[in-house]
């Protein structure tokens, strides 16, 4: 990944896009990007679970626009090839940097 590539910081199930502005071997800063989702989309939600269940949650779609006033982190390489969120534990689940724009909310979380 190279400054100004498109990439997706993954949580558990959400997953928030950004622009890398710093590149080196084994450091990487990302910045979040303005994520907008397509007014057409509507959450369908039915009865289930712990409030509903949306079932159409896959169907987002989002345009992207850089933020130079966003938010800024750090992500290191680990010996393993996972760009992880620096400080966390490499057995920790989520944290992860991956190549792309992927905007997405998990309604069902």
């Amino acid at each position: 990944m190279q400054v100004g590539d498109g990439a997706t910081y993954r949580t558990h199930s959400d997953r928030h896009a950004g622009t890398i502005i710093e590149a080196s071997e084994k450091k990487i800063v990302w910045q979040i990007d303005i994520a907008t989702l397509d007014p057409s989309f509507k959450p369908n939600v039915v009865s289930g679970g712990f409030a509903g269940h949306c079932t159409n949650q896959d169907e987002q779609s989002y345009t992207y626009e850089r933020n130079p006033e966003g938010y800024t982190m750090v992500f290191t390489l680990r010996k393993n090839g996972v760009w992880k969120l620096k400080g966390v534990g490499m057995n920790e689940p989520g944290c992860v940097l991956t190549e792309g724009r992927n905007q997405f909310h998990d309604y069902n979380y």
